[in-house]
């Protein structure tokens, strides 16, 4: 990914589901231009108690908690995490340039996540 990163790729990272800090966790640790780290957030902006943390390597958050999928096997289910934030992010950057729209709370590192917007 870093080596692609310069050019015209861009990558969405889910920061996993540790509750840990993402900056001792692949690929969460990645950084670089054109990479994007996600943590998750429930309703009301509010930090999603699974999601890795830490600045840098995330730079952003969006929705991952009760996110509406499809399933394997076919039809949908009702599911939580950083791989169903990180999409929500993927989306933006394929709009254009990613930005600020306020920030999540309650991150555990006390330096409050930006949540991605376009």
């Amino acid at each position: 990914m870093r080596s692609s990163s310069p050019f015209v790729y861009k990558f969405a990272l889910a920061s996993r589901n540790e509750s840990t800090n993402a900056a001792n966790r692949s690929p969460a640790s990645a950084n670089g231009p054109n990479i994007y780290t996600i943590s998750a957030m429930s309703q009301g902006d509010n930090w999603a108690s699974f999601s890795n943390f830490g600045n840098p390597p995330v730079d952003y958050c969006e929705p991952g908690v009760a996110i509406k999928s499809t399933w394997k096997g076919g039809g949908y289910n009702t599911i939580s995490g950083t791989s169903m934030a990180s999409p929500h992010a993927a989306g933006i950057l394929l709009l254009g340039n990613i930005a600020n729209g306020g920030n999540v709370n309650g991150d555990p590192d006390g330096n409050a996540d930006s949540i991605g917007v376009n």
